[in-house]
């Protein structure tokens, strides 16, 4: 592999570690906040993040478009046409600000209380409007991170986001410790984000270099809200996917049990983001490969991430399985039980989200992403109407089903028939000779390691974090071995090994 292949390799580590970050920040600060606001208010506060969810599609899809049009424009040799998209996406990301803040001040003074009691929907509102104005100012930073992937500089984006992570933990401690509850909380959150915001700046123009924020061209624009536009969609589809449950639950049942339904959500929610960061680093690599017309390599990077996802992705589901009725009875208490079916039921859709994540990558950087945001769409209407259907009749257990269910279709038919299309492979060859290969050799070693753990396992967290360190690295030689061809074993060892630093030779 190359010096991008190392990049890949770093940036995948440190985005990991920043995820890490990000779940033991909800490991430390979920529980605090359940028992500081009480499940009624914790209820609220994430049906906040679910609003915030939804105004944050307002950045019209800006964030993912720039990375793909910059690394586009690098792989054809033009800094400039980079340099033309960096300013009009700034530009356009500043105008998302501005309406979210205008969307935060309506839904703070005109949206119906979730809570009938008058201090609980005023702390509501206050949190709305505070939470929205810090997502406000975090978006020009949006444009900057894409800058950041269009370089492959996953790691130094990963970097900045573990800072980040830390300090909004010391932060909003530092708000419980003074008393100041929810709307305290809320402040130091969005404080953080307006930090994050001008570090994604100077990192940017760090890697890139200075580039003219003044005079926005129409045409890049023009490129960058038609491609965002399609983008936009397909995060609408992604938002009620994820988001849609609390304002269903809290209408159907009651802000308070949304907190059990939060809490196994979040756990899988970051599983996904794990994997995610893990593996969905190729759109920059995808990009460019298609801006130079190399179908071969396109198709071989494809491939080599696919297997990857596969892998990675059956051994997480295992784990969430394996390890949700112990870990949620240590970590949840009353009730933990009920949370870890939930868990278990949610953590099926997301093997098969991760397991197409490079073919969402490959769509959007070829263009094709208007299939995702249609196989998105798609998966979104049915979960609304599977939701609205079973939360009445089945409970919180029927709102995770129609979450998993419309995934099927999704994941398992529409999203590889459309990467065989971009990849001009048939669709049962890319099934019979990538998938299932893929599939089976995770799946015979996390048969045998819970064969093995299962019976062992105790809520105890240092019994939990030996049995998961130690499985995940057996799996990683494994899987190495079992997996990987010769040439892909060199090309990782390779990329490996170019993070270590070389010793510069003294001249003789």
């Amino acid at each position: 592999m190359s010096a991008r292949g190392t990049r890949l390799v770093r940036g995948s580590i440190l985005r990991v570690v920043a995820l890490l970050a990000e779940v033991a920040a909800a490991f430390v600060l979920m529980p605090l906040l359940k028992d500081d606001f009480g499940k009624p208010m914790y209820g609220a506060w994430a049906l906040v993040g679910s609003l915030l969810g939804f105004y944050g599609l307002l950045d019209l899809g800006i964030a993912t478009a720039v990375s793909r049009f910059v690394a586009r424009a690098f792989g054809r040799g033009d800094r400039a046409e980079g340099d033309r998209h960096v300013a009009s996406a700034f530009w356009l990301c500043v105008a998302g600000g501005a309406a979210v803040f205008a969307a935060a001040g309506a839904t703070a003074l005109l949206a119906p209380p979730f809570s009938s009691h008058p201090a609980e929907a005023e702390a509501l509102r206050n949190v709305v409007l505070v939470m929205g104005a810090g997502l406000a100012v975090s978006f020009p930073g949006r444009a900057f991170l894409g800058v950041l992937t269009a370089h492959v500089r996953y790691d130094t984006a990963s970097a900045a986001r573990v800072c980040v992570v830390l300090l909004r933990v010391a932060a909003v401690l530092f708000a419980l410790n003074r008393g100041a509850g929810i709307l305290g909380a809320a402040i130091a959150t969005a404080s953080v984000a307006a930090l994050e915001s001008v570090l994604l700046f100077l990192l940017a123009r760090t890697v890139h270099g200075p580039v003219s924020l003044r005079r926005p061209r129409r045409r890049e624009m023009g490129e960058l809200l038609r491609f965002g536009g399609v983008s936009l969609l397909a995060q609408v589809a992604d938002t009620v996917r994820f988001q849609a449950y609390t304002p269903i639950i809290a209408g159907a049942l009651g802000l308070a049990r949304v907190t059990p339904y939060n809490f196994a959500f979040e756990l899988t929610r970051r599983l996904g983001r794990g994997m995610q960061a893990f593996i969905s680093i190729m759109v920059p690599v995808f990009a460019s490969q298609d801006g130079r017309r190399d179908h071969d390599a396109l198709k071989s990077s494809y491939f080599f991430a696919y297997k990857i996802s596969c892998a990675f992705g059956v051994l997480g589901a295992a784990f969430v399985w394996l390890f949700a009725p112990p870990f949620f009875a240590r970590w949840y208490g009353a009730g933990s039980e009920e949370v870890a079916t939930f868990a278990r039921v949610l953590v099926v859709g997301v093997l098969g989200a991760v397991i197409q994540l490079p073919t969402v990558n490959l769509l959007f950087a070829t263009g094709k992403h208007r299939w995702y945001a249609l196989s998105n769409g798609i998966e979104a209407v049915l979960h609304i109407v599977l939701a609205l259907i079973l939360v009445r009749t089945h409970g919180l257990v029927g709102v995770a089903w129609a979450s998993v269910a419309p995934m099927f279709l999704s994941k398992l038919v529409l999203q590889p028939w459309w990467a065989s299309r971009v990849l001009n492979v048939p669709l049962a060859q890319y099934h019979l000779r990538q998938t299932l290969p893929n599939l089976i050799a995770p799946s015979l070693f996390v048969a045998a390691f819970a064969a093995v753990a299962a019976p062992r396992l105790t809520p105890s967290y240092k019994n939990l974090f030996l049995w998961g360190s130690g499985g995940t690295a057996v799996f990683c030689v494994y899987i190495f071995f079992a997996a990987f061809t010769k040439k892909e074993r060199t090309q990782l060892v390779r990329a490996t090994l170019g993070m270590v630093p070389k010793k510069p030779r003294t001249a003789r």
